[in-house]
């Protein structure tokens, strides 16, 4: 089950905590109030939500955690983290609640919602809202005295929203269980294929800043015309290149650009791109490869111990294959994570590993061969390995490119796709693999990681001032 503990705490024992706040993280100014329906959890809850405040919050002059300076003081109704957090600010929402997942379930960040497997939906108490300036995402807050994801678990994080986390307290994720917000492309046991993009990506974004990979484009063989592959999308490392069609002479599909951002810092709190799509040759019922989606945006933030036994994971999604003479879709790029307590302890896993390109291809031949084109694999949540590009072994398809992870090479770029290397052409183009994306870690007293699996490596592992 899903338990949130009400603990009377904070001004007012039983007041709401439900309603999220709205505040600018460029200006950091005056929060203003977006009233939520309180939800029943065996607590008397007043909906009207809290008063707009008249206070600055405070700055962060260097764009991250570790400001040396104590803030000032927080306004009534408010508790903080006892360090300057990257991205939002540390003041926040008194939590009034334990957040403990007994069960998986579903975060919607758009909705403030969230979806326990076997029970009804909830809103979420102590949830606020900051707006990232230009076409960034907005950041989900939610604010509680202590967060646990129990053992064998996951809880999936989807919509148009940036995560934080934020406890005064702890946060555990426990072994076997799973924090995601990491894109997916699968099919359903009907044979749909779907897609999901993690919470905090942005393709409006990407394409402004060039991360997006490049859509496949027809290229001709003899009198056949077939469809390059698209390339990979690209955020904390190059995109890889969807691969021409075989004997064209055609250029490769570019991948998507390192995509804006701190150098050293998972700043601004953003998801990773999507990969380009292979392009769709002139037939009808050819359908091109879909393209990779990509990883979205988690911060986890505690005034305590951040033990993470078990997976958090923002990885890019595989690329889609083609079909009659279509190019593979570009895996999507990992996207960003941030950690920061007063404590870190890493046993298990944290990824934002890029997924594989999807093979592009002519057609079932007359032996039966390439009846069975591969997706591109979906980059690994809890592992170092690069995700495979879709390949079946068929000479008359395009392998696509492996995506990035922190075992792949020093180029720690996603992999080209591949041409077609038969006589059945013209086949489509393999799909380029998705970069990696970025990772940090802050603390201010003990990082613990040894044992852990951490890909791409940390941007930054910054030990900063604790004020209290």
């Amino acid at each position: 089950m899903l338990r949130v503990r009400c603990t009377g705490r904070g001004p007012g024992a039983g007041a709401s905590r439900a309603s999220p706040r709205v505040c600018r993280a460029a200006q950091r100014a005056a929060i203003a109030v977006a009233p939520l329906a309180a939800i029943a959890l065996g607590c008397d809850f007043d909906t009207s939500g809290l008063g707009a405040g008249d206070g600055a919050l405070p700055g962060q002059p260097d764009g991250g955690a570790g400001d040396a300076g104590a803030p000032g003081e927080c306004a009534d109704g408010e508790a903080r983290v006892p360090f300057v957090p990257t991205n939002i600010e540390p003041c926040v929402q008194q939590p009034e609640n334990e957040l403990v997942f007994e069960q998986s379930a579903e975060i919607d960040t758009d909705g403030a919602v969230v979806y326990p497997q076997s029970s009804l939906p909830r809103e979420l108490p102590g949830a606020a809202v900051v707006e990232q300036p230009g076409r960034l995402p907005d950041i989900l807050v939610v604010s509680t005295e202590s967060l646990r994801i129990g053992a064998g678990h996951v809880v999936r994080v989807r919509g148009s929203r940036a995560l934080a986390l934020v406890s005064t307290g702890d946060i555990e994720v426990e072994p076997g269980a799973k924090l995601t917000a990491s894109g997916l492309t699968d099919h359903t046991s009907g044979g749909i294929l779907f897609r999901i993009a993690g919470a905090g990506a942005s393709r409006e974004l990407c394409d402004a800043e060039g991360g997006l990979g490049h859509d496949g484009r027809p290229q001709d063989y003899e009198d056949t015309t077939g469809g390059s592959g698209g390339g990979g999308g690209g955020f904390g490392s190059l995109g890889g290149a969807g691969a021409p069609v075989a004997r064209s002479g055609g250029d490769p599909s570019s991948g998507g650009d390192v995509a804006g951002g701190s150098e050293t810092r998972v700043a601004p709190l953003r998801g990773g791109c999507a990969g380009g799509d292979g392009y769709n040759a002139d037939n009808d019922l050819a359908a091109p490869g879909i393209s990779g989606p990509p990883g979205g945006a988690l911060q986890l933030v505690a005034g305590g111990q951040i033990d993470i036994a078990g997976t958090v994971t923002v990885s890019g999604g595989g690329g889609a294959f083609g079909a009659e003479h279509s190019g593979g879709g570009g895996g999507g790029s990992g996207g960003g994570v941030a950690i920061e307590g007063r404590d870190v302890v890493i046993g298990g896993a944290v990824t934002a590993n890029g997924g594989g390109g999807g093979e592009g291809i002519r057609t079932i031949t007359s032996d039966g061969a390439c009846a069975s084109p591969e997706l591109g694999e979906n980059g690994s949540r809890d592992g170092a390995g690069a995700a495979e590009g879709g390949d079946s072994g068929c000479s008359a398809a395009g392998a696509g490119g492996d995506g990035d992870a922190g075992e792949a090479d020093s180029s720690q770029d996603g992999a080209e796709g591949d041409s077609a290397s038969g006589p059945a052409a013209p086949a489509g183009g393999g799909g380029g693999g998705g970069g990696v994306g970025r990772i940090h870690i802050a603390y201010c007293e003990q990082l613990a990681a040894d044992a852990a699996v951490i890909s791409p490596e940390p941007i930054g592992e910054h030990r900063v001032h604790c004020y209290e």
